[in-house]
């Protein structure tokens, strides 16, 4: 995981069809075209809201690296800051977040190293969601528009084909077991034990 400026994420993201706007949102650069959202609230229960923030993550594409854009909404205090730094991998705890919004997580380091950067990447997600922060998350294959957008403890699945059903099929998966992890996190748990 690296920090990096705004300036250097639009040339990252204009490559996928996105740019930042004035208040720090990802948003995409051609105005023609209306995204696709589904709307779901994340459950308020911890274990429920942990296991689900592993399966919102699989609404990206896996890509060479993954974006996430903290926008000006959400202030972050000592207090909230202190949180958010460990899992950031800033070890210090005085990563400055009014400064710093944008994070790159790189893949493509081995199974193992991808793997944890995923949980780390979907604690992100459920600390963010528990404290109810605006924040996007988008990855180089975010080619079609996808985008995990948390915002007051709502995520939006966004795309720019109609793919709802996609969308549905994924809740539906979280829905089934809510206190379950998903494939991709019990392939990650079975190695650990081998």
């Amino acid at each position: 995981m690296k920090c990096i400026p705004s300036s250097q994420a639009d040339l990252w993201l204009r490559k996928i069809g996105m740019k930042l706007d004035d208040w720090n949102r990802i948003v995409y650069i051609s105005n023609d075209f209306k995204a696709s959202l589904t709307q779901y609230q994340a459950p308020r229960d911890a274990l429920q809201l942990f296991c689900f923030s592993r399966h919102a993550v699989e609404w990206l594409p896996r890509g060479d690296w993954w974006l996430l854009q903290l926008d000006n909404s959400t202030p972050f205090d000592p207090d909230t800051a202190s949180l958010f730094s460990p899992l950031l991998a800033s070890s210090s705890g005085d990563l400055d977040l009014v400064e710093n919004r944008t994070f790159v997580f790189e893949f493509d380091a081995g199974e193992e190293r991808d793997g944890r950067l995923g949980l780390q990447i979907s604690n992100l997600v459920f600390a963010l969601l528990l404290l109810r922060c605006h924040a996007y998350l988008v990855s180089s294959k975010s080619t079609e528009g996808q985008m995990l957008s948390l915002q007051d403890g709502f995520v939006y699945l966004a795309t720019r084909e109609q793919n709802e059903l996609k969308a549905r099929v994924l809740i539906a998966s979280y829905e089934r077991n809510p206190t379950g992890s998903p494939k991709w996190v019990n392939e990650i748990v079975a190695r650990y034990q081998k």
